[in-house]
């Protein structure tokens, strides 16, 4: 279990480290959580910073702009089925430890 904690725990650092370089921090955050911190980490910093004054809107925000402007109901229901979900698999996680 400290293990698994600690591999969450690295994992958000590196997603912390590659938003402060310019780059997606959360899709290095689970690629460093599926892979390897350690690797992901040594990958963030291999690759050049990005210029922050180049600004450009990535495919998440342009979907997210969309969904939050318009009233999609099968949107918020996805969301509420995909939270329980997880809140499921959570207290079957924790009962079974």
């Amino acid at each position: 279990m400290m293990i698994f904690l600690l591999w969450i725990g690295l994992a958000i650092i590196v997603g912390v480290g590659a938003n402060t370089r310019g780059r997606n921090g959360l899709g290095w955050g689970l690629l460093a959580g599926l892979i390897s911190p350690l690797l992901a980490g040594l990958l963030l910093l291999a690759l050049p910073r990005l210029d922050p004054s180049r600004k450009r809107i990535s495919n998440w925000e342009h979907w997210r702009e969309q969904r939050l402007t318009t009233d999609n109901k099968s949107f918020y229901v996805g969301m509420t089925v995909w939270a329980v979900l997880l809140l499921i698999v959570g207290v079957g996680l924790m009962v079974r430890i």
